[in-house]
């Protein structure tokens, strides 16, 4: 995972740290946005450095219940903790 934020960043010019937090963003964005079965999946999917972001309260709550996060929320959020 390491060398994918590494290469992801390279590309976009960013620091790495700043791609490690938008992609961070990003996934807890369409992980919260899923059904709760196809949240689970992805949950499953994830390498841990990923998943450790969500407590385990967090994951339950997710395993469970759909959020509707509108895109600009994740848009704004990634431009203010990233840029």
């Amino acid at each position: 995972m390491k060398n994918i934020i590494e290469s992801f960043a390279e590309r976009l010019g960013i620091e790495p740290n700043v791609a490690r937090q938008g992609i961070s963003i990003t996934c807890r964005y369409f992980i919260q946005n899923s059904e709760p079965i196809q949240a689970t999946g992805l949950l499953s999917m994830l390498p841990s450095s990923l998943t450790s972001m969500f407590s385990p309260d967090e994951k339950n709550k997710i395993t469970t219940n759909q959020e509707n996060i509108p895109p600009e929320e994740v848009i704004e959020k990634i431009s203010n903790e990233c840029f």
